[in-house]
């Protein structure tokens, strides 16, 4: 799977220097399946690889408008 996100040239904006691989992998999967949810583990970045992806879809206009549910 080609990462979808670092081919249109997306930055992927944060305090922290880049993002880990499973970040990647976990916003792309956000990307391309609409009503996702993520289970990863605990300690993953779950919330920020969700907002990266919200970026990515805001950016492009795909949606305006998101949710994220974390505790």
């Amino acid at each position: 799977m080609t990462d979808l996100l670092t081919e249109n040239g997306y930055l992927w904006p944060s305090q922290y220097p880049r993002p880990f691989d499973h970040q990647r992998v976990t916003s792309e999967f956000l990307v391309r399946n609409p009503r996702s949810f993520v289970f990863n583990d605990i300690g993953t970045s779950k919330t920020l690889s969700a907002l990266w992806a919200m970026d990515f879809l805001i950016i492009h206009k795909v949606v305006r408008k998101t949710l994220v549910i974390a505790p």
